[in-house]
């Protein structure tokens, strides 16, 4: 797949010239399509399921998350037993590679001489690990070897209820993240130059419950132009970490206060969400209105998920609604950073989406935890006035702050203490004529 990629990108770039170009094209689009018929057939009636899901003869151990959720799914594809793949990687391996590597962790001399981190190799069910070892290194480039040749000679099953195949989901699961054939570390941001001051101050021993009023406000950026009105993110000094979230919606005007009131007064803010467009907790319902104007899509990271120029960040970035774009004509870049619309006949940025990450440990000798990352959706006040002019409707905005002391994985959580109290929450209400409330 990648390997037509890059030769089709050289085609059609004049790269590399050649007479036969609408052949080569041609060639290299349909690779990986099945040239035999595809047979129509239910999913659950192809192949008895084998509850073993083992071949009686193993010269190769597989890994078992590798057999369940790798090697089943391309099995399927094809109408053919879970066993009988593994015993055509196990001729790959074996016969075609002539290798005398077991699978086992002493045949990986990475293992023997203790090179590998802790879990640097380890992964789970779809997931790829940070690092190869030799196991996963033969089982991945076999499996893919094995179904490039079932593709040439066997035909692909369609369940017919299904719009994709399990083959096209089955390889999709294993190319980038994102379609358009971008890599996720495109869509990394710098970390936001914004540098809380509790960082420069002494460690408090009443840490976790040292958040003020003003820290909503720095959070929110409402001394600014740009307002944070959808987010997550997390700021680490030392053994203390900060979480931020907030999330807004449209509220119906004559409802808001009512609302502002008992979401502020709530004892638990995790026991109720602000939702986000399309979002099944929505209410339009006897004059009570709760519409989200933010997309907040779940994260749909592949392959390149363990990209460490990625910074494991959260793809995809945060959207305005359909409504909303339709509503001022928002424009955005090929990545979706920047959001513009004219205001008075000038062209303005209005919207700003950022995602960032470090991917990193760190390690202080005393604990490990993953690294500052996180994501936002800043708009200016200028946009949101508009915004609520034309909808004539209030914004609502849940602001919460949850800190914590970092442990190490030997000490209880402190999430376990009777002392742990729910996170910290602020509520605010900008209404359409241009002011903010809150209690």
């Amino acid at each position: 797949h990648f390997a037509a990629k890059a030769a089709l990108a050289l085609v059609e770039s004049g790269h590399i010239n050649t007479e036969r170009k609408e052949e080569i094209t041609a060639r290299l689009v349909a690779v990986n399509d099945s040239k035999l018929p595809t047979v129509s057939s239910p999913q659950h009636q192809r192949v008895p399921h084998d509850s073993t899901r083992r071949s009686e003869a193993r010269r190769f151990r597989f890994h078992d998350d590798m057999t369940w959720y790798w090697f089943e799914p391309l099995a399927e594809s094809f109408a053919q037993s879970v066993p009988y793949i593994e015993q055509e990687m196990e001729k790959t391996i074996c016969d075609d590679w002539q290798l005398s590597h077991l699978g086992g962790w002493e045949s990986d001399e990475r293992n023997r001489r203790s090179i590998f981190q802790d879990r640097e190799t380890w992964f789970s069910h779809f997931s790829y690990p940070k690092t190869d070892d030799l196991r996963f290194y033969l089982g991945y480039h076999a499996m893919m070897v094995v179904g490039g040749k079932q593709l040439e000679t066997v035909p692909l099953h369609q369940d017919p209820e299904e719009p994709e195949s399990e083959f096209s989901r089955w390889l999709g699961g294993h190319l980038l993240s994102r379609e358009d054939g971008y890599w996720l570390a495109d869509r990394r941001d710098p970390a936001p130059l914004e540098w809380p001051s509790w960082k420069d101050e002494e460690q408090e021993e009443n840490w976790r419950s040292s958040v003020k009023r003003l820290d909503f406000d720095r959070v929110l950026g409402n001394d600014g132009n740009k307002w944070t009105l959808w987010g997550s993110w997390r700021a680490i000094s030392g053994e203390r970490e900060e979480s931020v979230h907030i999330a807004s919606a449209l509220v119906a005007s004559d409802r808001s206060l009512a609302l502002l009131r008992a979401l502020q007064t709530a004892t638990n803010p995790r026991n109720y969400r602000i939702p986000d467009a399309g979002d099944r907790l929505e209410i339009d319902n006897s004059g009570f209105r709760l519409k989200g104007w933010i997309k907040n899509p779940d994260s749909e990271t592949r392959r390149d998920e363990v990209d460490p120029w990625a910074g494991a960040i959260w793809y995809p970035p945060l959207k305005p609604a359909g409504f909303v774009r339709d509503l001022f004509q928002l424009k955005a870049d090929r990545e979706c950073r920047v959001w513009q619309t004219d205001m008075n006949g000038v062209r303005k940025e209005v919207l700003w989406s950022q995602i960032w990450g470090s991917g990193e440990s760190q390690d202080s000798g005393y604990y490990e935890t993953e690294g500052e990352h996180g994501r936002r959706l800043q708009a200016s006040r200028s946009f949101i006035d508009q915004l609520l002019a034309k909808v004539k409707m209030d914004l609502i905005v849940k602001v919460q702050i949850e800190r914590r002391l970092l442990r190490s994985s030997y000490e209880r959580s402190e999430y376990d203490s009777p002392g742990y109290f729910p996170p910290d929450h602020r509520i605010f209400l900008l209404t359409d004529d241009g002011r903010t409330h809150s209690l």
